[in-house]
């Protein structure tokens, strides 16, 4: 059997499997290999929609698609993941989208269609590969995009605050990492940004840097090692079981994530593993909270983590647990599909 996975086209020619694609930081792209491996090893074939066409496959994956009007041109059965933010991709989370495919995986619960599987987002088990110290001088960092949204519920601008809060009132305790911070902050009034003001305008006028960025990172562990408390933010807020590798990637190396997003977290990782932002009234008392827990209190935090880590609690989140089921459900709702057009 043939199976077309539609993605980027950064990713075609099979570099969504890859293991040494410089953009396969910490290993991001094994959910996509381990479900390659256990299409293959039951004999099917599985590649990039550029060496196994969608019109010719006999069935489609689409991953979190930008558009899904080539979907009626297929032969196969078509299958979406939607896994991507709904302030990023929302069509992919509306009934009319969703409804022109045989199957649909996401994390969502909230679409009750007969054709749909909820299922979390898959994490990938990350450990240092050295012993860490448990007294780290560094205090906390933050790992994101720079990233804006005009969405009510996006959380961007909430890692905004935490920035220019730190930089203005305790700048030798916070780092910041990742990629667009350079390009600083838009500074004009929203009015503004946009059109031809914008444009006349010089860029040391139109944006605001970020004193604490740091630069890039090749791998999120190697930071996340060296400091005591990690800002994990989601892309959103207010969307239950949205719950992505932000939180668990400080885990790994003994940083206490400090987490906002899915209103129902603690049903994924338990609430001594991490610290809610959403109990402090300002971000001035979430920091005379950091300051004022000591060794003792981080040591329980990292011992509750390390302990949810070894659970199978845990583990059922796990890349492999992901492209199991997922690979056991297309293929019995392949039979189905088969049946279906033949009548």
């Amino acid at each position: 059997m043939k199976i077309s996975i539609t993605c980027d086209q950064f990713y075609w020619n099979d570099k969504l499997f890859s293991e040494s694609l410089p953009e396969n930081r910490d290993d991001c792209l094994m959910p996509f290999r381990d479900l390659r491996d256990y299409f293959s090893s039951r004999g099917h074939f599985i590649h990039t929609e550029d060496i196994i066409s969608p019109l010719d496959a006999d069935i489609v994956i689409d991953v979190d698609p930008p558009s899904t009007r080539h979907i009626d041109a297929r032969r196969g059965m078509s299958v979406l993941f939607a896994f991507e933010s709904p302030i990023i991709r929302p069509g992919n989370y509306i009934e009319s989208t969703t409804s022109r495919y045989w199957l649909v995986f996401s994390w969502n619960k909230s679409n009750n269609q007969n054709n749909t599987y909820q299922i979390p987002i898959p994490i990938v088990p990350r450990y240092p590969e050295k012993k860490i110290p448990n007294n780290r001088s560094k205090f906390a960092c933050l790992i994101a995009g720079n990233k804006t949204s005009e969405n009510q519920k996006e959380l961007y601008s909430e890692r905004i605050n935490v920035i220019r809060w730190f930089e203005k009132n305790a700048p030798q305790d916070f780092d910041l990492y990742g990629i667009g911070w350079d390009e600083g902050e838009d500074a004009l009034p929203r009015l503004f940004r946009r059109g031809r003001v914008k444009r006349l305008l010089p860029k040391r006028i139109r944006f605001r840097g970020f004193p604490s960025f740091r630069g890039p990172v090749d791998s999120k562990s190697y930071i996340y090692s060296q400091y005591k408390y990690a800002f994990s933010y989601e892309n959103c807020k207010d969307f239950p079981d949205y719950v992505t590798e932000k939180i668990f990637d400080p885990m790994y190396c003994g940083c206490i994530p400090i987490y906002k997003g899915a209103p129902n977290i603690e049903e994924y990782v338990p609430s001594n593993c991490f610290i809610d932002g959403n109990d402090f009234s300002s971000i001035r008392d979430l920091y005379s909270f950091l300051t004022k827990c000591d060794l003792n209190c981080i040591e329980t935090y990292r011992r509750n983590i390390q302990v949810f880590l070894d659970s199978e609690w845990f583990k059922k989140l796990h890349s492999k647990n992901f492209a199991q089921r997922l690979g056991q459900v297309i293929l019995n709702s392949f039979t189905s599909y088969i049946r279906s057009a033949e009548l």
